[in-house]
């Protein structure tokens, strides 16, 4: 079960040097192809260059901006915008929570009442799924 195998092959024969031998020809053309175009056309490969970099950088800050960044930019203190609209946007923040809580609350009550049923009907269960629905929606948006 544990045999070690032994092979015969030649170890300066990889995959590499196979390819490489067989496809050498067209890899020399290629390369034969892009230093000649290189030499040839060298302000046009410098512009376009420049226009792959400042394409890029324009990108990486509008399209593929992170958005967690932008959210922690949102919660963090902005030097432009005054203190006071600073504490008004955390208090209706506060706000918001304390009525997703108070919801909650008043949703663990309707659950409960209902569960306490000794039968339950069509509407109970009905009732029942959207107020779990609904918890669990407001127990995602808390967090």
């Amino acid at each position: 079960m544990f045999k070690k195998l032994h092979s015969k092959r030649d170890p300066d024969v990889t995959l590499f040097s196979a390819i490489k031998g067989e496809f050498s020809k067209y890899f020399i053309k290629a390369e034969y192809a892009f230093s000649y175009f290189l030499t040839k056309h060298p302000k046009a490969i410098y512009k376009v260059m420049l226009v792959v970099i400042s394409l890029s950088l324009i990108l990486s800050f509008t399209v593929f901006r992170n958005h967690e960044d932008q959210m922690d930019l949102a919660t963090t203190a902005i030097p432009n915008v005054s203190p006071e609209k600073q504490v008004l946007g955390g208090l209706e923040d506060i706000l918001k929570q304390g009525q997703a809580l108070k919801e909650t609350i008043g949703l663990n009550k309707q659950i409960r009442t209902i569960l306490d049923k000794k039968n339950l009907n069509a509407t109970d269960s009905v009732l029942l799924e959207q107020a779990l629905d609904r918890l669990q929606y407001l127990s995602k948006s808390i967090k």
